[in-house]
């Protein structure tokens, strides 16, 4: 984990992987500042994307249920920095 990822989320978890109709975002945001969580397929293009601005716990489910079969990432910025996670859909 690099110090970039620490200063934007904590216990980052993505559940359930492979996912079939919703992933779920698991984290927690200590410095409150915006978090914009993106969805990108492995060409690096946007499919999907939600901003949230929680201070402590947060939990997202995103809705996968039109995306096809294959591997994702799911990408979480902020002015601070960003983190990637890869995921799986497969329904």
């Amino acid at each position: 984990v690099g110090m970039a990822e620490q200063l934007i989320v904590q216990d980052l978890k993505l559940f359930p992987n492979p996912a079939q109709n919703v992933i779920n975002v698991s984290y927690s945001n200590e410095n409150g500042s915006a978090i914009t969580i993106e969805i990108k397929d492995l060409v690096g293009r946007t499919i999907m994307t939600s901003t949230n601005t929680v201070y402590g716990a947060a939990n997202e489910t995103l809705n996968v249920a039109d995306l096809s079969n294959g591997v994702y990432t799911i990408e979480l910025s902020s002015k601070d920095g960003k983190v990637a996670r890869r995921f799986t859909v497969n329904h």
